[in-house]
């Protein structure tokens, strides 16, 4: 059986054509998401892991960025984006992947630039996805914001 290729789009692969640990663990980590778990219960238990991880690997200083420079920007963009009514026009229009043109005649109010940096904002921190440069496509969470019991809470913060 001939070698599997795999790369990570960055490193690229280890050299003799073979998948690293680090680009399985790499593979396994984006292959989980909210369906890989039979219960509530388990999907409970595996975001527990999955933040006790993410202490475990960063930095003070990625705590710190993450804390108090990613935190507060992403409140700032979640209340804009709700302002701006941007993720019930986007639901109302479909919440298929847009581009940023696409996105800025459902929300024209806003200049183009400061638009693109919420939104890779937002894609940054998982609350959109961005599956080619400029294209952007909600997410679960996105589209619950839709719903009063969860976007209300982003005008408390």
């Amino acid at each position: 059986m001939p070698a599997q290729t795999i790369t990570n789009g960055v490193n690229g692969v280890n050299g003799h054509g073979l998948a690293s640990k680090h680009d399985n663990i790499i593979q396994t980590l984006n292959g989980i998401n909210a369906d890989s778990f039979e219960n509530d219960g388990q999907r409970i238990e595996a975001v527990t892991a999955a933040y006790a991880l993410v202490a475990r690997l960063e930095t003070p200083w990625d705590f710190v960025l993450r804390l108090v420079m990613g935190q507060p920007a992403l409140g700032a963009a979640l209340k804009v984006a709700m302002d701006l009514q941007l993720f019930h026009e986007w639901h109302t229009a479909g919440d298929g992947e847009k581009t940023l043109a696409q996105i800025q005649e459902l929300v024209p109010k806003i200049e183009t630039k400061l638009l693109s940096r919420i939104l890779r904002h937002l894609a940054a921190n998982h609350v959109l996805e961005e599956p080619s440069a400029g294209v952007f496509k909600p997410t679960a969470l996105s589209v619950s914001f839709t719903k009063p019991v969860f976007g209300e809470w982003i005008n408390h913060l």
